[in-house]
């Protein structure tokens, strides 16, 4: 196709060139062209016409004929079909994108609210991956080893990683508070039972030892209140007896009639095993003496409880009544024990100080 464009342009140009070279005095112009006319016979002048268009025909037929290589020759070709004619259309491969500009496929959104395994299936059971390296009850039983210890800074540091875990976990608040408390730090260990508390609101050990910690910190009206709860929870028979001696204390320093009301509050209970020996002792019914016999007539697995737990209210009878001599030999004698782990042990120690400014 272009090699027929090159010989249209050709001719065109010649013929351009040969008007150029025409005179441009409009007078001589009749003279020429006669002059030429008498030069040159019609027969020739009609066949060099014919001669040069029959050139650039044939010319132009046989580079169509090249081009698209046609068997029947017979349409005459001229400068404006040939055109006309275009080159098939050539079908391009697009190219895949690069991947940086591929999107990623979206996921499905969740409404805030709309539980996961609605819209995304089940939740995946727990595996090696996703589950905790320790898990929280561990954290627990190795705090309560340090703490037995003494060493409560690291029993705290297991303990706020097993709350890190689980926030709402009550053993691990009440833990933390009894390790805040032996480590002198009564007000966090407050904070501490009422967090386990709020968690589990019959939790029968908080609720004692915050009512201890309250009795303790002149607040005897909340270990009044604390130790109510905890005798309404309270399963066992032996624990919630020692409640009911806390309360029967607590009522007294409160001002309330603590007698009186120790009466009632036991008066279901089975006061023939210990520490019902304390509560006779305390309504009446049961001398001094037979109480000491009690304690130290004991089996050697329960005497150190024992000691511990009745000198300490033999004490607290013996200062309820004015005779602090008494009183102090007594809490004395619970600190001889020795027995760190009960709560009569560290209140013979603070009714010492008390004793002894």
């Amino acid at each position: 196709m272009s090699y027929i464009l090159e010989a249209l342009k050709k001719s065109d140009a010649e013929r351009k060139r040969m008007e150029n070279k025409a005179p441009q005095n409009d007078a001589n112009v009749g003279e020429i062209v006669s002059l030429q006319t008498q030069k040159k016979p019609l027969a020739g002048l009609i066949a060099g016409t014919f001669a040069g268009t029959f050139a650039i025909v044939a010319i132009m037929g046989l580079g169509a004929a090249f081009l698209f290589n046609r068997d029947t020759p017979d349409t005459v070709v001229t400068p404006e079909s040939v055109q006309k004619i275009a080159p098939p259309p050539v079908l391009e491969k697009k190219a895949p994108p690069p991947p940086h500009l591929i999107k990623p496929k979206v996921k499905p959104k969740v409404n805030p609210g709309t539980k996961l395994e609605t819209k995304l299936g089940p939740k995946l059971k727990p595996t090696a991956k996703n589950k905790p390296a320790v898990s929280t009850s561990t954290y627990v039983d190795r705090a309560w080893g340090n703490i037995e210890k003494g060493l409560y800074a690291r029993a705290l540091t297991d303990l706020e990683l097993a709350l890190t875990q689980e926030p709402a976990f009550a053993e691990a608040w009440f833990a933390h508070g009894w390790a805040n408390e032996k480590n002198g730090n009564t007000a966090a260990a407050i904070q501490d039972y009422s967090k386990a508390i709020a968690a589990k609101p019959d939790h029968a050990f908080a609720l004692f030892s915050r009512g201890f910690l309250n009795l303790y910190n002149d607040k005897p009206q909340q270990a009044v209140v604390d130790f109510v709860r905890t005798r309404g929870v309270a399963s066992d028979p032996t624990f919630r007896l020692y409640s009911t001696l806390w309360l029967y204390l607590s009522r007294e320093r409160a001002g309330q009639n603590g007698q009186a009301r120790l009466k009632d509050d036991t008066k279901n209970e089975n006061l023939n095993t210990w520490p019902g020996t304390l509560v006779k002792y305390f309504l009446g019914t049961l001398d001094e003496a037979d109480v000491v016999k009690t304690i130290e007539t004991s089996l050697d697995k329960v005497r150190k409880e024992r000691r511990a737990t009745g000198y300490f209210f033999l004490g607290i009878s013996q200062q309820l009544t004015g005779n602090a001599h008494n009183a102090r030999a007594y809490f004395e004698k619970t600190l001889a024990t020795g027995a760190v782990e009960f709560r009569q042990y560290d209140a013979a120690r603070r009714e010492l100080e008390h004793l002894n400014p």
